[in-house]
């Protein structure tokens, strides 16, 4: 699923990572067709995470926390033109 918006997103590395419980990744680019998924009127033209970590306690998910931090959300964006809005709205 994070492969649909992150560009070279080892998929191996990244389930084996999941499957330990821990992962944690630096310097992630964003695909630049990642606000179209959502509908808004506005395209990306830069998308950087400077990290990603996400801990999942598999043996004890009942009693601890997941626990998701994101650090360094940069986002460069620019809206679309009046006819794209336009075609949003109507959606």
């Amino acid at each position: 699923m994070m492969g649909e918006y992150v560009e070279d997103l080892d998929k191996r590395a990244l389930s084996v990572s999941v499957y330990s419980g821990e992962v944690d990744l630096h310097d992630l680019k964003l695909k630049k067709d990642i606000f179209d998924k959502f509908n808004v009127p506005v395209k990306l033209i830069l998308g950087r995470i400077k990290r990603l970590y996400l801990k999942v306690p598999w043996n004890a998910l009942s009693s601890k926390p997941v626990k998701l931090e994101i650090e360094g959300v940069e986002l460069v964006i620019e809206p679309l033109e009046s006819q794209f809005w336009e075609e949003l709205v109507e959606r």
